[in-house]
Order: C-alpha cells, then structure tokens, then sequence
C-alpha cells in the first residue's frame, strides 16, 4: 500500500552520475536514476538531497570522489531510454557500458572528472557532497550545488508517476 501511494506522487525523474577517478573507463563509470530529489536551502548556499538504496557502487563512487552530476533530464524517448538503463544498476555492467557513447562526455577540472549527458538534460546540477545519512538500507545525501549547466529552452523535466514516465501537462488557469 505505501510503494503504491507513494507511486501516485509525480516527481522529477533525473539520473545522477559520479565522478570517477577513471575517466576513460566506462566499466568504472556509476550512475543511477533517482525520483527523490528535492531542494533543501537557498541561502546560505542552494544544497539539494536525494536518497540511494545501499549497497551501491554510486554510492561508493561519491563518498570517494565527493562530486556528482544531478541531470534534469528532457521529456522524451531517449531519456526513458536511459533512465531505465541507469535504473538497472551496476550489479553486472556500468550503466556507461550499456549507453553509446556519443551519449555522454567528460566534464573536467582540477577538482573532478564527471560523465555528463548534454543530449538528454534540460539542465545539469555539478554537486559536492555534504552531509550523508545512513537510514537503514538507504543513504540519504545532502549535496552542494556547485555549478549549473542549462539548455536555452527548459520543458519541465521527466516525471515518473505510477511507475511510468510522463511530461508536464497544461497549465491551471487560475482565477484572481
């Protein structure tokens, strides 16, 4: 009853890749698709959180390497495509095994190297991890947003709701 009340509530579907310390590697690539980002604070600084079921190879990657990339991800095929691809884990392949890749390329500084998904993203959240907690068999992570990279034309992101995913509808005309 409570995974199918809790499916009844849209949320953005994006996918969160990790930094990796072996940028030309797509076996040593994590990623995974998450339903459950919200904002936390603006002020002093913007900080988002999410959680992920543990263990995880994303998880382990991040608590390593600090650094993630939250993907605002464009409502249409080839973003289901690869949300349901980021959803299977790593269990037996990288996610980056199992994409093209002309799908994805590395955002790089001095700081960390991150696989990045342009094509499919409305906008992209460069983040640095902050507090994490564990909850049983889930962390929850609170990151610093770092950078932001967006496309000209926003479309209200993927949502996922009744375990399929969907586009923004129309607008309410409200009455004043």
């Amino acid at each position: 009853m409570f995974k199918n009340t809790m499916s009844s509530i849209a949320s953005n579907a994006m996918i969160l890749t990790s930094a990796t310390a072996h940028p030309t590697n797509p076996a040593k690539m994590f990623g995974t698709t998450l339903s459950s980002v919200a904002s936390v604070t603006v002020h002093p600084e913007p900080i988002v959180q999410f959680n992920i079921q543990i263990p995880s190879a994303t998880s382990s990657s991040m608590h390593e390497l600090k650094y993630m990339a939250l993907h605002v991800l464009k409502p249409n095929l080839d973003s289901v495509e690869l949300a349901r691809s980021f959803s299977r884990g790593a269990r037996h392949e990288s996610p980056f095994e199992r994409i093209p890749s002309i799908k994805w390329e590395m955002l790089s500084n001095k700081d960390f190297d991150i696989p990045i998904l342009h094509d499919v993203s409305d906008h992209i959240l460069i983040c640095e991890k902050y507090k994490v907690f564990e909850v049983y068999n889930h962390e929850i992570w609170t990151c610093k947003i770092v950078d932001i990279l967006t496309t000209e034309k926003p479309s209200g992101g993927l949502l996922y709701y009744k375990r399929k995913f969907h586009t923004v509808g129309k607008e309410f005309i409200e009455s004043k």
